[in-house]
């Protein structure tokens, strides 16, 4: 299993210096692509809020009149 992450050492030094690069690399997209959906997920839940403030005002205006 590890030989399908790691090349073999016959490889060279090279070779595994590229096969980190590319994992570390893989890794950042990873957590910018988690980041990113975490800022669409509050932008999600903040317009939920305001959707739900509005209602309620609207009732209570429509309550008042």
């Amino acid at each position: 299993m590890i030989d399908d992450v790691l090349p073999g050492v016959s490889n060279g030094p090279a070779t595994l210096s590229q096969a980190l690069v590319e994992m570390e690399n893989g890794m950042t997209t990873k957590i910018e692509h988690d980041d990113a959906i975490e800022l669409e997920l509050l932008g999600v839940k903040q317009k939920l809020q305001c959707e739900f403030r509005d209602e309620v005002i609207a009732k209570r205006r429509s309550k008042t009149v």
